[in-house]
């Protein structure tokens, strides 16, 4: 019988089945995933915020005036879990709620909180290329396009 080279290229090694191939891609993607947010958040901890609260604090900046279940929405999180993060953010000085018609409150930036969004940003957005810098250009484009057709699937 004639050995031949598995997934990884490796002799004798046993040729997976979608769905073994699917499981391992998925612990693959949540160690990565669970590495790159531990060191994220270490680097936003750093100016007295956590990721979340960046994230927020981001898409308001970004849209000022977005109400919380638009902001959940976007975020992909419970109208509670945006509270939570809120109430956070403006017990620190960085969001504010506003009253608009009816029930819905209306978030947007303090001066302090977009300052700090944009001394967040440039240190940010370098650490996460210096963390994808070991992927090419073609690696990194491929990954980019897996993942959104992926996500596009789960929709």
């Amino acid at each position: 019988m004639a050995v031949t080279p598995g997934p990884t290229g490796r002799e004798g090694e046993v040729p997976l089945g979608r769905e073994a191939r699917a499981v391992r891609s998925w612990v693959r993607l949540a160690r990565v995933y669970g590495r790159l947010v531990r060191t994220l958040e270490a680097q936003v901890k750093e100016h007295g915020i956590t990721l979340g609260q960046f994230d927020v604090l981001t898409h308001v900046v970004r849209r000022e005036g977005l109400n919380q279940q638009e902001l959940a929405g976007e975020l992909l999180v419970t109208k509670g879990n945006i509270s939570h993060l809120v109430d956070r953010l403006e017990g620190a000085g960085l969001v504010e709620r506003r009253r608009g018609r009816g029930r819905a409150c209306h978030l947007y930036p303090t001066a302090a909180g977009a300052a700090l969004r944009e001394a967040v940003i440039p240190p940010h957005n370098a650490l996460i290329a210096a963390m994808f810098a070991s992927l090419p250009a073609d690696r990194l484009a491929a990954l980019h396009e897996t993942l959104r057709d992926l996500d596009r699937a789960l929709e």
